[in-house]
């Protein structure tokens, strides 16, 4: 039986080594809230053996490719729920960074097609659970094979594809439950975050917090100024996840909150859902000043108390558009709102945005 470790006395080098079970074998354990069990394994399984964590009898096979991946398992027994976090093959110097290299743009074409078909999915133009493949890509934009793959591996590590066989994908699809634990996630990283970064920013941190937030939503909220605000909201939590001590915490706010669930939450909030966001996110500042965990928390409850039925609806009516097919590469429509909502629809309306920058330092060089 392998017993989770305690994580306690150890550095944060430490505490993200994996460990490495023998091929095909089941791990079993038995966590206490919030033990951290990294370990390497393709193919192996897991049991949480709590009684009071609800996927105690439930079997995780991992289906991954022939690459080695790490994952870490963040057990929330006697709260709500187990998940796991999965993180691509990395190499040393991507460690250090702190992020995956489909990050970093693919050049103004291979920009140009990713930000495309990022927008068409999250549109519904592309729907839940059609396929794509590098192949069909290559050819329907007339670029390389190499090109299109490096474009299918951001798709796929900003969470906008999934379930990769060779060269093909499909596109995300969450059902209710799952759209529901991804929600519990987020909510639980992010306090994790706040609760942990609190009191570790220095003044010049703050002031780069504050700064993030300094944008005006008084007005009407155009596909500009709605972009804007997404990216400084990101750039905001991006400032807090570089104070954790764990570098590859960052990471692990990719794959438990990725980009594309990020992006499915702003575009399902009307003006005053943004506006609300925004001043819960300024009222942080604050409350990380005076180290006021209790405000902290209050402020993450509020909005996922205010925002969860909104964005369980929205991926219901995403899911209705499922279709087990092949996209249609030959639709190059990029329209400004999701495909099922009606021309009358008040809610912000949007277009297919930026390569999201790396730092705050980023983002002024590109607005400039």
């Amino acid at each position: 039986m392998h017993m989770p470790m305690d994580t306690s006395q150890l550095s944060s080098r430490t505490k993200m080594r994996a460990m490495q079970p023998a091929a095909g074998s089941i791990m079993r354990f038995t966590a206490t809230r919030g033990q951290l069990i990294p370990f390497h394994q393709e193919n192996s399984r897991l049991r949480c053996d709590s009684r009071k964590c609800r996927y105690g009898n439930r079997k995780w096979r991992r289906g991954l490719n022939s690459l080695w991946k790490s994952a870490i398992l963040y057990c929330h027994s006697g709260a709500s729920a187990c998940w796991r976090l999965k993180g691509a093959l990395m190499k040393v110097s991507e460690k250090d960074q702190g992020w995956f290299e489909s990050e970093r743009s693919l050049g103004e074409v291979g920009d140009r097609i990713f930000l495309e078909t990022r927008h068409r999915i999250l549109t519904g133009v592309y729907r839940p659970g059609q396929k794509i493949s590098s192949q069909g890509i290559a050819a329907a934009f007339e670029i390389s094979l190499d090109l299109a793959n490096q474009i299918m591996n951001a798709l796929s590590d900003h969470g906008y594809v999934h379930e990769r066989r060779g060269d093909e994908v499909r596109v995300i699809a969450w059902t209710d439950d799952e759209f529901a634990d991804m929600l519990t996630t987020c909510r639980d990283l992010l306090e994790l975050m706040l609760s942990k970064t609190s009191d570790r920013l220095d003044e010049e941190t703050i002031r780069t917090l504050e700064q993030s937030m300094d944008i005006d939503l008084s007005k009407d909220i155009t596909p500009d100024v709605f972009e804007a605000f997404h990216i400084r909201w990101w750039i905001f939590f991006h400032t807090l996840l570089y104070t954790i001590e764990v570098r590859s915490f960052r990471k692990m706010m990719l794959t438990g909150a990725p980009p594309s669930f990020r992006r499915r939450m702003f575009t399902a909030l009307d003006e005053a859902g943004l506006r609300s966001m925004h001043s819960d996110v300024q009222a942080t500042i604050p409350a990380i000043r005076s180290k006021d965990q209790a405000k902290l928390k209050a402020l993450v409850a509020h909005q996922w108390t205010r925002f969860t039925p909104i964005l369980a609806a929205e991926n219901s009516r995403y899911n209705d558009l499922a279709d087990d097919g092949e996209v249609d590469y030959e639709d190059r429509s990029l329209p400004p709102r999701p495909v099922f909502r009606n021309q009358t629809d008040t809610r912000p309306m949007f277009h297919m945005g930026c390569r999201e920058p790396l730092s705050w330092a980023e983002y002024q060089a590109m607005i400039q």
